[in-house]
């Protein structure tokens, strides 16, 4: 198991990597926090987004699924096969018993 600090900052950091390689995407999202940001909050000096302000951040969404995808935290998922076989490919695949021999 993994803890879930690694997988947040393995998450942010691919994502925060994405964005800056993608000027692009980094006006749109500042774009659309502009939008969202009510007046009262710009005149102050701290704020944060409560939840429903959150909820309607849609491409900031879209940028950390994306970013998800593209790089999974737990991106290693182990697959072994039961019994020797033949890819169509052409690779050979054994079960992993077999290489302990």
């Amino acid at each position: 198991m993994l803890a879930e600090g690694d997988t947040i900052s393995s998450a942010l950091t691919w994502f925060f990597w994405l964005v800056s390689k993608n000027p692009s995407v980094e006006t749109r999202i500042r774009e659309e926090l502009n939008m969202k940001i009510s007046a009262e909050k710009v005149a102050a000096k701290w704020w944060k987004f409560d939840i429903n302000e959150l909820n309607k951040l849609v491409y900031l969404h879209g940028a950390l699924c994306e970013a998800l995808r593209l790089f999974p935290p737990v991106p290693f998922e182990h697959k072994v096969p039961i019994e020797a076989d033949i890819l169509p490919s052409g690779h050979r695949v054994v079960p992993s018993m077999q290489w302990e021999e």
